[in-house]
């Protein structure tokens, strides 16, 4: 049975508003160089993003991810991604109290950012874009397969890291 992929809906816009909200420039300086590369000071932000579920639901598709990319094309210069042609290239695993082990897979952007504030507020804002994103789609997900609402159903948050990188 085909799995349904969540809706793109509202993320162009949410991301729209975002660079309305922080309209900061927020290239890492060395990345405007010819040839542009990263050196420097930075903050490097890692977003862990949830693709499927253990249940093999779909969280976060490739138009989700290519919005992504396109924001941190404009916005940053560019950004790290890992492939995701043929499947999932990370997973988590993690065993809830008197279960099976829950198995969810992932994919990894790592972005490069000028060291000032705006870069934290930037991804501070995406964070809860993402996450109002992921249970949105949770929620319609879950009222489309009732029967997968077990205990071991999983819907990975996504998440973001960030830290200096000299």
């Amino acid at each position: 049975m085909p799995r349904k992929n969540p809706s793109l809906s509202g993320l162009p816009a949410e991301l729209q508003i975002l660079n309305l909200l922080i309209p900061e420039d927020l290239f890492l300086p060395s990345l405007r160089d010819r040839p542009a590369r990263v050196q420097g000071y930075a903050f490097r932000f890692f977003l862990v993003l949830p693709l499927y579920t253990a249940e093999g639901r779909t969280v976060f598709t490739k138009e989700h991810l290519s919005r992504l990319h396109l924001l941190f094309d404009t916005r940053f210069g560019g950004c790290l991604g890992s492939s995701s042609r043929s499947g999932a290239p990370f997973f988590g695993e993690y065993l809830p109290e008197g279960t099976e082990p829950v198995r969810d897979y992932h994919t990894i952007m790592i972005v490069y950012a000028s060291p000032i504030e705006p870069s934290d507020r930037f991804f501070q804002e995406l964070k809860s874009i993402l996450k109002k994103l992921h249970w949105s789609n949770k929620t319609k997900s879950s009222s489309n397969a009732r029967r997968c609402s077990s205990s071991k159903s999983s819907f990975p948050l996504p998440s973001i890291l960030g830290e200096t990188h000299p």
